[in-house]
């Protein structure tokens, strides 16, 4: 991987396997991590992208088909736990495959597990992060954008989409995701206290940053490396960046 943040793709893909195989992935988007969970399209809302935490909007809902009774088909349940479990297997397998150098072999089976389970934002998510790692960012941008249209409020989703489109020299498309994406986890850090995404939102506060000076903005470059700076004051990487916009002055 080219950039630090990405390293923790491994971490994030093993971490689809075990939530599959569990059972714990479900159908809503999850804003409570920068992971990338199995989700499907059409049923996030906008209480979770906030990231509020304790209300009926933002816990997991039970992998199952509810019924005008209230009652919950045990069946629907089960096919749908072995779906995520089939599909996180798949990203895992194929994310080795290119991690071997094999690209063409991970892209071949990663459409073929799209072709058996469409709907599911988390494969075009690992389309996209294949074609990231070989350096292809115009293809990574398509296959983001997918996956971002299908899963609109997916953190994860949207940060990848506006890094590859910075990274595919489209910096000013970029900041619309990067600054939709600072705004809900700043209210989501400092709203909701959820602390654990703070991580993420440095580095979406960083790609904003720097969206901004490799689109001519270095006003508002550097206003963005203050507000990261207000609250980690210790980030070289801010630090660094702070520092070669004043020398560009």
């Amino acid at each position: 991987m080219k950039n630090g943040f990405a390293q923790s793709t491994i971490t994030a893909i093993l971490a689809l396997t075990i939530s599959g195989a569990l059972g714990a992935c479900n159908s809503r988007v999850d804003t409570s991590s920068s992971l990338p969970t199995v989700q499907r399209g059409g049923q996030g809302n906008a209480q979770n992208a906030a990231g509020q935490s304790g209300s009926a909007g933002s816990q997991a809902s039970a992998p199952g088909t509810a019924h005008s009774e209230g009652q919950f088909n045990l069946n629907d349940s089960s096919a749908n736990m072995a779906q995520e479990a089939a599909v996180a297997d798949g990203c895992l397998k194929a994310w080795r495959q290119a991690l071997s150098g094999d690209e063409a072999g991970a892209m071949k089976m990663l459409k073929e597990l799209d072709e058996k389970n469409p709907g599911i934002s988390t494969v075009q998510l690992m389309m996209g992060q294949v074609e990231e790692h070989f350096g292809k960012y115009k293809e990574a941008v398509s296959h983001y954008q997918q996956a971002h249209t299908i899963n609109e409020f997916s953190s994860m989703q949207t940060f990848k989409l506006a890094e590859s489109l910075r990274k595919a020299k489209r910096p000013k498309e970029a900041i619309t995701y990067y600054k939709k994406l600072a705004e809900r986890l700043d209210r989501a850090t400092k709203d909701y206290k959820r602390t654990e995404m703070d991580q993420l939102r440095v580095a979406v506060h960083m790609g904003l940053a720097n969206a901004y000076k490799e689109s001519g903005q270095a006003g508002d470059a550097k206003d963005e490396v203050n507000r990261i700076l207000e609250t980690n004051p210790n980030s070289t990487e801010a630090q660094g960046l702070l520092k070669e916009l004043e020398r560009t002055r």
